[in-house]
């Protein structure tokens, strides 16, 4: 039985078979595997990121991923830990937009369309549709990494 709010990849003897929707289906005893995938709308919250503008100022930007899975057979298949990828993708493409852009341009402006628009055609390519990504902190503040086993300060 596969839930509302899922669907369900078929494998037969471990190869893709296809998507099945909502409901009851039949399966082979010791030959099918159904894996079922929650496809309604979600969100991943992504952690801090210590970045520098163009400008040279240090700051800390956090975000949040708006997401529905949009085809299960990508997402399913294709993909390894695809939360994962869109999650990783998506700090990188935040790193980038920073680093190009000054401080107080960035405080300024809305990012949401930018980042959204930046982040939803590599996430279609994994079976994902981004409905928005969000900046849900943006401060400007010092960062210290320890870099050795002697916690040396940087």
């Amino acid at each position: 039985i596969i839930m509302q709010y899922e669907e369900g990849v078929v494998f037969r003897v471990g190869k893709f078979i296809g998507v099945k929707e909502p409901g009851l289906h039949w399966k082979i005893p010791f030959f099918d595997v159904i894996s079922n995938y929650t496809v309604v709308t979600t969100t991943i919250t992504l952690p801090p990121q210590s970045l520098t503008t163009r400008d040279g100022k240090s700051i800390v930007v956090r975000a949040q991923i708006k997401y529905k899975i949009c085809d299960l057979s990508k997402y399913a298949v294709d993909v390894y830990d695809t939360t994962d990828a869109l999650s990783d993708t998506t700090c990188g493409i935040i790193h980038d937009i920073v680093a190009d852009t000054d401080w107080h341009v960035l405080r300024s402006k809305s990012l949401k369309s930018t980042l959204t628009s930046e982040v939803q055609p590599q996430a279609l390519d994994w079976g994902i549709d981004v409905a928005q990504v969000t900046i849900t902190d943006l401060a400007e503040m010092r960062s210290y990494r320890l870099f050795n086993s002697d916690a040396t300060l940087v």
